[in-house]
């Protein structure tokens, strides 16, 4: 995740992101679900580690993890947003998600007191399911693309160029609350998050970076490396800062420190974006040598069932 959900389905064309990034990627492109089992379980694993983070700060009811038969169900009533916190990831991906196993999700989510979003590639949805997601009243609101770089492939150096000015830190003690307050902030987040965030400095595999414009802050981002898988979120600029070159630069960081890990694989996900305001963390990302491999829809339940 790099960025707000904030691309509604009318405004993302079947040909928009491929003609606007150069990113071959939309609706109508076969579906690639091994490259999607190995992306998603990457995401699986940084989020599962976020989420032991936050169990041990508020106890295991407050973040919860529940996984079976590649799908993977994160549920949070402590934070309640959903599309960050409360998701499913992992359907869909070897078969159309069967439409029982949509109601059970949804009920899972229900009886937490949360309202769910599930993260479906549209190629994947058959009949059965698509019926089901409109009898949860669960509608497709946002677009993200999932993105893959190579390590084992080529180097990670891109060659951009950075500002004088733009610094980016390894962020510890009071850099990564600084860091962690940009995400939480740029996200919408409660304290919470920001409380789990600043955990993460202590953490195996997380690494949080800030970057400062002429010494002061202005942008901050995730990654999390496991064995030689890295993955990048929360890509977040404060908005005095955008267009200055921040994500960039935070991507290239994070890249030459996946690198030096040994990482031969960094996955992300973003949204599309539209047209007329194009997503800025998608650029970066394209810009930095990452290619978008399929288009993931993100479904959220409009009103609870059961629920006036």
């Amino acid at each position: 995740m790099n960025s707000p959900m904030s691309s509604p389905l009318p405004s993302v064309s079947p040909t928009t992101l491929g003609a606007r990034t150069g990113a071959r990627a939309s609706d109508r492109d076969p579906f690639p679900p091994g490259v999607a089992r190995e992306l998603e379980a990457n995401e699986c694993t940084a989020y599962r580690s976020l989420f032991e983070v936050g169990s041990a700060l508020f106890g295991d009811t407050a973040f919860e993890v529940e996984s079976g038969d590649g799908v993977t169900a994160f549920v949070s009533p402590l934070v309640r947003k959903p599309g960050v916190f409360n998701r499913v990831l992992g359907l869909g991906l070897a078969a159309p998600p069967r439409a029982a196993d949509l109601v059970g999700l949804a009920e899972h989510f229900r009886r937490a007191g949360c309202v769910p979003a599930f993260e479906l590639p549209p190629p994947q949805l058959d009949t059965a399911a698509a019926e089901a997601l409109r009898a949860l009243r669960m509608r497709r609101v946002a677009t993200a693309a999932v993105l893959q770089r190579r390590l084992d492939r080529e180097s990670a150096r891109t060659g951009r160029e950075r500002p004088d000015n733009l610094q980016v830190l390894k962020a510890r003690g009071e850099a990564c609350r600084a860091a962690a307050t940009i995400c939480a902030e740029v996200f919408g987040m409660p304290a919470t998050v920001l409380s789990v965030l600043e955990a993460l400095q202590d953490q195996p595999g997380w690494q949080l970076w800030l970057a400062l414009l002429d010494g002061q802050p202005a942008g901050a981002a995730l990654s999390h490396t496991h064995g030689a898988r890295c993955w990048f979120g929360w890509a977040a600029t404060l908005p005095a800062c955008r267009g200055r070159g921040v994500k960039g630069a935070l991507d290239e960081v994070r890249m030459a420190a996946a690198e030096a890990a040994g990482c031969t694989l960094i996955s992300s996900d973003t949204a599309t974006g539209t047209p007329a305001a194009p997503d800025h963390s998608l650029r970066s990302l394209l810009r930095s040598g990452f290619t978008a491999t399929y288009l993931r829809g993100t479904y959220l339940q409009q009103v609870p069932v059961g629920r006036p």
